[in-house]
């Protein structure tokens, strides 16, 4: 690959070579990306320390706001919209989503127990 190549055979060989060398290549990336639980796997653990919630957080925040709240406003606004949720996902742990979510339950389960009165 290196050297030049100086007749027809030299350049056939090489061609088989390269052939060779992006067959070998796509099945090993047909092994390492064959499954989503594979593609999953890689994305997790390029996230580090981050847990789940944040990494989806850091990854659907930005899109929900974009696509509801600022949905027409111009460029600089949608980036500042990016920037900040990923200041605030440092903050959300699965604990306080879960103490949310238990006060927003126990919220409905006490309106619910206070309408057949």
């Amino acid at each position: 690959m290196n050297a030049a190549i100086q007749n027809q055979y030299e350049l056939k060989a090489e061609i088989l070579l390269l052939e060779n060398m992006v067959q070998l290549q796509s099945e090993e990336l047909k092994k390492r990306f064959g499954s989503p639980k594979a593609i999953m796997g890689l994305l997790f653990s390029t996230a580090g320390s981050q847990n789940y919630l944040q990494l989806a957080s850091r990854i659907l925040l930005p899109l929900a706001l974009n696509n509801t709240l600022f949905m027409n406003t111009g460029f600089l606004v949608r980036a500042l919209a990016g920037l900040v949720p990923q200041n605030v996902v440092k903050h959300i742990t699965e604990d306080s989503v879960k103490g949310l979510w238990h006060k927003i339950t126990s919220m409905i389960g006490r309106h619910g127990k206070e309408q057949p009165e």
